[in-house]
Formats: structure tokens, sequence, C-alpha cells
């Protein structure tokens, strides 16, 4: 359970770090993360493992909204954006 949290933690991390040039997408940030233990690009997973991926990333996305350290825009065309919490013109 403790390699489970710190590899949460981790994932966190990695997120934030995608999401700190903002605004980004779950899907934008899911292609710009490493992929299972060989660390594989999102391009090189088959197409249900890129949709559970990109699912994954929106969780993470939103575990950081919760914590104060992203902030959540939703688009014109209703795709949710993040960004760093805390910039000039964000809440």
């Amino acid at each position: 359970m403790h390699e489970l949290l710190e590899h949460h933690e981790v994932r966190l991390g990695q997120t934030l770090e995608v999401a700190s040039a903002g605004p980004v997408s779950a899907f934008a940030a899911a292609t710009a993360l490493p992929w299972t233990r060989r660390k594989r690009a999102f391009v090189d997973l088959d197409p249900m493992n890129q949709l559970l991926e990109v699912g994954e990333t929106a969780a993470h996305l939103e575990v950081l909204v919760v914590r104060g350290e992203l902030v959540r825009v939703t688009s014109p065309e209703g795709i949710d954006l993040y960004s760093p919490a805390g910039l000039p013109g964000r809440s």
C-alpha cells in the first residue's frame, strides 16, 4: 500500500510539472508523461491503454485542483484546461 501511495505522489508531481506551463488538457498532459514501468511514450500504447491513461491523468489533475495547486477552467469548446494556481489573472 505504501508503494502505491508513493507512486501516486510521484505521479502527482510529474503531472504538476507538465501543467506548470498551463493551460493543459488531460489529453495533452497524458501525452507528455511516461507510462508503465518501462516509461513508454503515450503514442506507443494501444488505444485502450491510451484511453485509460487519459482518465488517470484527469484524476491526478483534479487532485491537484483540490489541493489548490492547479485551477481548472472550461474552454468554450467544453474542454477542461488546467493551469498553476496563483498566477496573475487566475483564481
